[in-house]
């Protein structure tokens, strides 16, 4: 018989400090600050902001040429053809009671630019049998404004996801702080710079979610993946990052696993899949599928949803589910 599953939350903090509550609000801080400027925060420093109005200009005109050319529509029905892949990853330092864990794998949504992508998704997620939920960011299509179909299109989706460990999630560049509340009040157990721990027996893994690093970057981040870098001899690691931007970073700490999203895949691709423009911080070769940093394996899912327009070319939709193993 499988052991139960059972979750501890340990937030960051620092000696002689309380709770979670005066990290979340330090972090809601800088995060309404940050939110309200254009330029964008990395791990690299300040950059450029990646919308403006020449970057509207260029993607009215692209959709403009679609549909000239007879392919909108075939572009459309790519963006709602969500598939599935399953992966199995052999992993270093995963305890026994772990062998076999499996992960449903959602990035990248946003809901409310495709009509009917929560179904999509919902319908790609049917019967996998799946331990945990993990959504890696960017539940709506807009970086401002509303929020609630997003919100809406989440509250469909999450009662059709089977789970027994729960959907855990951190936020996007594309997510705001006014959407924690709704989407906590769904069930989700958002981590915001702060872990989660599954025990099974007395083994225990460890999910540890930073808030999104390629736009909100701050020193909160580095402190919650330093904090809970796992021990070599107390549990496995997996980093929940919107984007690989901290790829380096969490394997040079021991985390085993790293699962993100952000680029699409490129989205609208080159014939045989090659991205033409990732929005990626990091190296190309972090920008879709499995990779390896180090000892750290890592998976960039291709996104479930399109950003920009809701056209996908030679770059599937999907959701994945991973399941760990121990090495053989």
């Amino acid at each position: 018989m499988r052991s139960a599953h059972k979750f501890a939350r340990s937030p960051i903090s620092q000696p002689g400090r309380d709770s979670a509550c005066a990290d979340r609000e330090t972090w809601a801080i800088w995060r309404s600050i940050l939110e309200a400027q254009s330029w964008r925060s990395t791990p690299h420093g300040p950059r450029p902001p990646e919308s403006g109005a020449l970057t509207e200009a260029m993607i009215g005109a692209f959709a403009v040429t679609m549909r000239a050319l007879g392919l909108e529509s075939r572009g459309r029905r790519n963006a709602l053809e969500v598939r599935r892949v399953e992966l199995e990853l052999a992993c270093p330092g995963l305890p026994a009671e772990f062998d076999g864990f499996r992960i449903l794998h959602i990035s990248d949504p946003h809901f409310d630019l495709c009509d009917g992508i929560a179904e999509a998704i919902g319908q790609a997620a049917a019967d996998s049998p799946a331990d945990i939920c993990v959504l890696t960011g960017d539940y709506r299509a807009a970086c401002h404004g509303p929020h609630h179909e997003a919100i809406a299109a989440l509250g469909r989706l999450v009662p059709r996801i089977s789970a027994p460990a729960g959907v855990w999630a951190v936020l996007g560049n594309h997510d705001s702080i006014s959407m924690v509340q709704p989407m906590e009040r769904l069930g989700i157990g958002l981590l915001i710079n702060e872990a989660a721990y599954l025990y099974r027996g007395a083994a225990r893994l460890r999910l540890v979610g930073l808030d999104d690093v390629h736009r909100f970057h701050t020193h909160l981040a580095d402190d919650a993946l330093a904090e809970h870098a796992p021990a070599e001899s107390d549990g496995f690691g997996i980093a929940l990052v919107h984007s690989p931007d901290m790829a380096v970073a969490a394997s040079g700490l021991g985390y085993g696993l790293y699962l993100c999203g952000h680029t699409h895949g490129g989205q609208i691709c080159l014939p045989g899949g090659r991205p033409i423009v990732t929005h990626c911080d990091s190296p190309r070769r972090l920008a879709r599928g499995l990779w390896r940093v180090g000892g750290m394996q890592g998976y960039t899912s291709s996104g479930a949803g399109a950003s920009g327009v809701p056209l996908r070319y030679f770059s599937r939709s999907e959701i994945t589910l991973l399941t760990l193993r121990i090495p053989k």
